[in-house]
């Protein structure tokens, strides 16, 4: 293999997928910012090691429910506190001027008053999710607009990541038109 080619060498190790019992009507992949530098990481050392951001993306779907259609976003931002902020407000202005409930869910990489502040969304699901043996903090959201909780929201662990799972049900706003 040339250098070219293997300097070009993609291996996934990750990714974000969403599952819907209900009618899809459109998918999106919306790209998101990353970092192009690798920048200093300091995390429980004394000096820092320089890192480099992945490529990050949302998708998105629509979603035919009973209710009303959904739009339905996944993602997985950044763990480089600040640049995680940036993606997920770039991510919400794309999807702030669609009409009708939106559901945003993920590992955003931030607390929920953060997330919640930038995209303005209401928190349907309050749980520490990570580290998954002993969860300290939430790093994984629901977050929605004109869509409420239908009970409690539950972490789940699951038997495929370092975080547990978040769930609940939903329903349309009562006041939603």
């Amino acid at each position: 293999m040339s250098t070219i080619a293997s300097s070009l060498k993609i291996t996934a190790r990750y990714g974000v997928a969403l599952l819907s019992r209900y009618p899809v009507t459109d998918w999106r992949v919306l790209r998101l910012p990353s970092l192009r530098v690798p920048v200093p990481l300091w995390r429980g050392r004394r000096r820092p090691v320089l890192v480099r951001d992945e490529a990050r993306v949302a998708l998105s779907a629509t979603v035919q429910t009973p209710g009303a259609d959904v739009l339905v976003v996944t993602t997985h931002l950044s763990f480089l506190a600040g640049w995680n902020v940036i993606q997920l407000f770039r991510l919400w202005r794309t999807l702030s001027t669609s009409p009708g409930p939106i559901l945003l869910m993920g590992d955003l990489n931030m607390g929920a008053r953060r997330a919640s502040t930038v995209t303005g969304l209401q928190p349907l699901a309050t749980h520490p999710t990570f580290p998954v043996d002993r969860p300290r903090r939430q790093l994984d959201h629901i977050l929605a607009r004109d869509l409420e909780p239908r009970g409690a929201g539950r972490a789940l662990r699951l038997p495929l990541s370092d975080h547990l799972a978040l769930a609940v049900d939903v329903e349309r706003h009562r006041d939603a038109t």
